[in-house]
């Protein structure tokens, strides 16, 4: 699988990160697209990689993107339920792949996955830009944060 390793100037958020983009087998074939928030966290951690490995050819063909954090204090500021990165990933992210990579009129389900703090954040772009994404996975999203108003 082919991957990218580009850096993405976010003008949302004022800052700059690493995004990777692991190209599908068949680009015209392709029908999903994965979105993975804490891209060192599921990458290195969690062994992401492996498991796209190991599961190509009994799931779809898709584009699978790790967005990283521009670094460990801008994570706590970002990830809790704030509008400019819910604006970052729902309008600037996917508009940056639309114009550069991906085709979105053959792509039938956008999902966007995080783990603790960007679990929240996902679920909060979920929020903030319904229809942006078909599926959210929030892993052990911290939906604690803020004496739990999201969930309210």
């Amino acid at each position: 699988m082919r991957e990218t390793v580009l850096r993405l100037n976010s003008s949302y958020l004022e800052n700059e990160r690493s995004i990777w983009i692991r190209e599908p087998e068949s680009v015209s074939g392709a029908s999903d697209l994965v979105v993975f928030l804490d891209a060192e966290r599921y990458r290195d951690r969690v062994g992401a990689l492996s498991v796209i490995e190991e599961l190509r050819g009994h799931v779809a063909d898709s584009w699978f993107v790790f967005v990283s954090e521009q670094s460990p204090e801008a994570r706590w500021r970002e990830c809790p339920c704030y509008p400019p990165f819910a604006g970052f990933i729902g309008e600037e992210l996917l508009n940056w792949l639309a114009s550069r990579y991906i085709d979105f009129n053959r792509i039938k389900r956008r999902v966007l996955a995080g783990v603790s703090y960007t679990g929240l954040a996902a679920a909060f772009v979920a929020k903030e830009y319904p229809g942006a994404f078909q599926r959210i996975i929030s892993q052990s999203g911290s939906f604690w944060w803020n004496d739990c108003w999201l969930v309210e």
